[in-house]
C-alpha cells in the first residue's frame, strides 16, 4: 500500500520530528492543476532567465526578486490531494510505480505560528560594542544589539500563524522514515569493484553521491562478503534524515518539480581506500573515477586561497591535461 506521512514540526525539546502514517490511494488530483502549471510555467521561464544570464548584469537583483515571488506564487498554488479529498502532507510514495508526488509541509520558520521576538541586548544595551567599547565586540549578541527573547513571542512573519501546510514540500525534503525503510528494502543495489584509489571527487566532494565512506581497504580485502556491504547500505538508507528525495530520483528536468521517478537501483562503487554509493547508470559510476581537470583544479584552489587556504599547493597536484 502506498504511504502517506504527515511531517509535523520540530519538537525542540525532543530534537526530533513525529510522524502519523495515513493510508491514501496511489491516485494523485493536484487539485486546480491548470493554476499551477500556468504559475510554475511563468517560474520556469524566469529560471531560465537568471541562469543564462550573468551575476553583474543590470537589472539582476529585480529579476531574482521577480522569481523568487512567481515560484513562492506557484508553490502556494500546489496543494495535491487524493481521491478522498484528503490532502498529501509531506510526501506520498508510491511502490507500485516507484514515483513520489511532493505535498504540503509545516512551516519551516516557526514553532506552531510563532517565533520568538527580538529583545535589546542586555549586555550592551543596543550598542553592539564590547565592555571595552570596541565596535560590535559584544559576545552576547555578536554586534547586533539585540538578541532574541523566547518568553515573548510573535506571530510567524512567514505563515502569519497559520503554520500547517503553510509551505510546498520539496525534493530537497529528507525521505521520511518509514518511506525511507521501504524504498531501502526495494531498492536494487549490487557491487562493483574497481582495483584503484579514491578520487577526489570521492574524497572531497561527493558529487553526485548518496554518500562516501572511508573503511582504508576493509571491504576491499573481503569479495565473499559483499552481501553484508549491501545490508550495511540497506541500513544507511532506512536510517533516519540520512538522504534527501532529490538523491534518490532521475533528475525531474525543470526546477522545484513536484513530482519524480526513483532511480532504477543504486551502485556500491568499491575502492582500495572505501566506496561510494550512487545511482546505478554507467556515466555516474564512470564519474566517480574522474579527476578533477587542470581548469576545475585552477577554480577550486582559486577559492581556497581566496578564502585564506594555500590554493596554489593544490592546483600544483593536478598537471596540465
Amino acid at each position: 500500500m502506498a504511504q502517506d506521512v504527515r511531517v509535523h514540526p520540530r519538537d525542540k525539546r525532543s530534537q526530533r520530528f513525529v510522524e502519523k502514517p495515513r493510508a491514501t490511494s496511489a491516485e494523485i488530483d493536484v487539485g486546480a492543476p491548470t493554476n499551477y502549471e500556468a504559475l510554475q510555467q511563468k517560474a520556469d521561464e524566469l529560471w531560465q532567465q537568471w541562469e543564462a544570464g550573468q551575476w553583474d548584469d543590470p537589472g539582476r537583483a529585480e529579476l531574482t526578486e521577480a522569481l523568487t515571488v512567481a515560484q513562492k506564487t506557484a508553490d502556494d498554488a500546489w496543494r495535491p490531494t487524493g481521491p478522498d479529498g484528503q490532502p498529501i502532507h509531506g510526501a506520498h510514495y508510491d511502490p507500485a510505480t516507484r514515483t513520489v508526488t511532493m505535498g504540503r509541509k509545516n512551516c519551516g520558520n516557526c514553532r506552531e505560528g510563532t517565533v520568538p521576538s527580538q529583545a535589546t541586548c542586555p549586555a550592551c544595551h543596543g550598542t553592539g560594542n564590547g565592555p571595552k567599547g570596541g565596535a560590535r565586540g559584544c559576545q552576547a549578541c555578536g554586534g547586533l544589539g539585540w538578541t532574541w527573547d523566547p518568553q515573548r513571542r510573535e506571530t510567524c512573519p512567514q505563515c502569519g500563524g497559520h503554520w500547517e501546510d503553510a509551505e510546498a514540500s520539496s525534493l530537497y525534503d529528507h525521505v521520511p522514515r518509514q518511506m525511507a525503510a521501504q524504498i531501502a528494502a526495494d531498492m536494487p543495489v549490487r557491487v562493483i569493484r574497481q582495483d584503484r584509489d579514491a578520487s577526489w571527487n570521492e574524497q572531497f566532494m561527493g558529487a553526485n553521491r548518496l554518500w562516501t565512506a572511508a573503511d582504508y581497504g576493509a571491504h576491499w580485502s573481503q569479495p565473499d562478503k559483499d552481501d553484508a556491504l549491501i545490508a550495511d547500505v540497506r541500513e544507511g538508507l532506512a536510517a533516519p534524515f540520512t538522504l534527501q528525495w532529490v538523491k534518490l530520483v532521475e533528475p525531474p528536468g525543470r526546477p522545484h518539480a513536484k513530482t519524480a521517478s526513483l532511480v532504477p537501483g543504486l551502485a556500491v562503487v568499491v575502492t582500495r581506500g572505501g566506496y561510494s554509493v550512487m545511482p546505478d547508470d554507467p556515466a555516474q559510476v564512470e564519474r566517480a573515477t574522474r579527476e578533477l581537470g587542470r581548469v576545475e583544479a585552477e577554480v577550486i584552489g582559486g577559492r581556497i586561497a581566496a578564502d585564506g587556504g594555500d590554493g596554489t599547493g593544490f592546483v600544483a597536484n593536478y598537471p596540465r591535461n
